[in-house]
């Protein structure tokens, strides 16, 4: 195998990652969701409206998920730093690893003569300096320069998984104090 090729399977294992963890990600956030609503309300957990819950958020798109898990966070900790915890990190999740990681998973990869290119297609209209003059660009081309970018956004969603359990586990404790307690 070549060096280009090798690298090539580091890139693909490593997005393989990437893909891997957003999906637990994506499932932490569904449990922030169903643990703020049995806080807010221990009937929650009834079956019926359990599995109501479930189906309504299962078929919901990950931006909708990071805004009704905000908003049934503070509901339920309006005032405290849980809320704030949460909010920052759900921010974080919405506004930049989703970016990336959907550069790493969406673009195209290619690797051809030994240089290994990611291509992001999308029609853009630039302007070239110094005249001004307009041009239809139909992708980006970006030579991939080391794997340790997507080690990085590997190493990034590990660590925001980390934070994401640990407020769920916050909210979990939560509804099972005001469950004994309703």
């Amino acid at each position: 195998m070549s060096q280009p090729e090798k690298i090539y399977d580091q890139i693909a294992r490593a997005i393989g990652n990437v893909c891997i963890l957003w999906a637990t990600i994506e499932e932490h956030i569904h449990d922030l969701i169903l643990h703020a609503s049995v806080c807010i309300d221990p009937a929650f957990e009834a079956d019926a409206v359990w599995d109501t819950l479930h189906t309504v958020v299962t078929n919901m798109e990950l931006r909708e998920k990071i805004a009704t898990a905000k908003a049934l966070i503070h509901k339920v900790d309006a005032t405290g730093s849980l809320y704030d915890e949460a909010e920052t990190l759900l921010n974080y999740i919405d506004n930049d690893l989703r970016l990336e990681r959907n550069r790493y998973v969406h673009d195209y990869w290619d690797h051809e003569e030994g240089v290994i290119t990611r291509v992001a297609r999308g029609a853009k209209v630039k302007r070239l300096p110094p005249t001004g003059k307009r041009e239809l660009r139909l992708s980006t081309d970006r030579q991939y320069e080391a794997i340790e970018g997507v080690n990085k956004l590997v190493n990034d969603l590990m660590t925001t998984y980390a934070q994401l359990a640990s407020i769920d586990n916050q909210l979990a404790r939560l509804a099972e104090q005001r469950e004994r307690r309703g």
